[in-house]
């Protein structure tokens, strides 16, 4: 708001960053952050990165109303069903990506 610059450990306890890591560490934790997406369903990583695009225009109250469409949304897909059922046969999932 002050348009001061500000350090990444001044960001990170402000709450704008989730990490900070020495830039000889940043290959490794991007990986690490990376191999936390991959094996996630690719229905739901492909509709929230399109959702986030879409809110981005949108008021907070418009927003949020769109976020709980597209969860509804997603919750019908394939990959919700193979989730759910994955989870209650306590095996990791076969996603279908649709």
């Amino acid at each position: 708001m002050t348009d001061e610059p500000f350090d990444a450990t001044s960001a990170q306890k402000a709450g704008l960053l989730n990490y900070v890591v020495p830039a000889v560490e940043l290959d490794a934790k991007v990986d690490w952050l990376v191999n936390r997406i991959v094996d996630k369903s690719p229905t739901a990583i492909r509709r929230g990165k399109y959702a986030m695009r879409a809110i981005a225009s949108m008021s907070f109250d418009e927003s949020i109303a769109y976020a709980e469409s597209q969860i509804a949304l997603l919750a019908m897909t394939e990959d919700a069903k193979e989730g759910l059922k994955a989870f209650s046969e306590k095996r990791k999932p076969s996603w279908l990506g649709k």
